[in-house]
């Protein structure tokens, strides 16, 4: 979709960029890009820069898209395997773009049960174990800094007050 048949919208549209996820747009109109559950990756810009997208969105011209069923339907292996993909970025270059023959002939270094078979149980598990533990890391962050607002203000907690004479 070029920029002139772009209209604003609310389907994210993927581009070849390195932030929002690969956001740059939100459509209002479709085409046959429109998908979900899938791994996409840029062969131009940010090239190598791989996003998970567990959303219906719809592919810029300089972006591809894999599907791995394990990924479909399970955030944790898609930002898994994206991750896996955009470690090997520096492989490519302006000159050396990730297009589609490339794509298909690029090994995805994965953990395996057997050397042969990518484990993606371990793969949910790694996810989900650094979200969780990002997710207390800001918590605590968040209750630290309202303590010490309300402290600040005079909104803490009040000392004990003797009502015996």
């Amino acid at each position: 979709m070029y920029a002139a048949e772009r209209v604003t919208g609310n389907i994210p549209y993927i581009t070849a960029g390195s932030k929002n996820n690969g956001i740059g747009y939100f459509v209002g109109n479709l085409n046959i890009t429109l998908d979900e559950g899938y791994v996409a990756f840029n062969r131009n810009g940010a090239i190598g820069q791989a996003f998970y997208h567990d959303y219906q969105s719809l592919l810029g011209n300089d972006c591809r898209k894999i599907h791995i069923s394990a990924a479909d339907n399970d955030e944790y292996v898609g930002l898994f395997i994206a991750l896996a993909i955009t470690k090997q970025k520096n492989c490519f270059s302006y000159s050396r773009k990730l297009g589609t023959q490339r794509a298909k002939q690029m090994k995805i270094m994965l953990p395996s049960v057997d050397g042969k078979t990518p484990n993606y149980e371990f793969m949910r598990q790694y996810v989900s174990s650094l979200m969780h533990h990002q997710y207390e890391v800001l918590s605590s962050f968040f209750d630290d800094r309202q303590n010490a607002q309300d402290n600040h203000y005079g909104c803490g907690s009040l000392p004990a007050v003797d009502n015996e004479v």
